[in-house]
């Protein structure tokens, strides 16, 4: 049996113990006002998981939602407000660098750039699939930043992808 089919019990698409270069795996996309670049794909995991970075401006971040994977956030640069809901009501914690926020599958979450400066976070979410809703709803582009908004989001392209996917959008009244 490989070290890869042992470690996890499935073999991987990606060979155990693969260093990535550094360089960005896929396209840079911009995701609702955030430049999204897939590190490691789901493709190449088996599904088990992907990884991810994401470059948000300040005052940005995606609504409150929930989906089935749960994800591990690290902040790089910047200063984020993670929250997520509790039995208790809303938790809310911010981090600056080398902070880490992890939110289980299924519960209904959202981060946000409070800094005054562009926030960079590395993500990793298992199972697998996140990086498939995000080249759904994401434009292919050059930008080495996150834009922002430029006009209102394409909401029939979002849904779609979202109910493809099992990413739901949730009321934050």
């Amino acid at each position: 049996m490989s070290d890869a089919a042992f470690a996890v019990g499935t073999p991987l698409a990606m060979p155990f113990g693969h260093i990535l270069d550094g360089e960005s795996v896929g396209p840079a996309r911009t995701v609702v006002g955030d430049l999204v670049t897939i590190k490691v794909p789901s493709s190449s995991t088996g599904n088990l998981f992907c990884a991810f970075e994401e470059l948000t401006p300040p005052n940005g971040g995606p609504p409150p939602h929930h989906h089935p994977q749960a994800e591990l956030f690290y902040v790089l640069t910047g200063e984020v407000q993670f929250m997520h809901v509790t039995d208790d009501g809303p938790e809310i914690v911010t981090g600056g660098p080398g902070s880490i926020a992890s939110i289980p599958g299924s519960v209904v979450h959202t981060f946000k750039n409070v800094g005054l400066t562009q926030s960079k976070v590395f993500v990793v979410s298992t199972p697998g699939g996140l990086d498939n809703f995000f080249e759904d709803i994401g434009d292919v582009t050059d930008l080495w930043y996150a834009p922002g908004m430029a006009g209102p989001p394409d909401m029939d392209r979002i849904l779609a992808a979202s109910n493809k996917w099992g990413v739901h959008f949730v009321d934050p009244a």
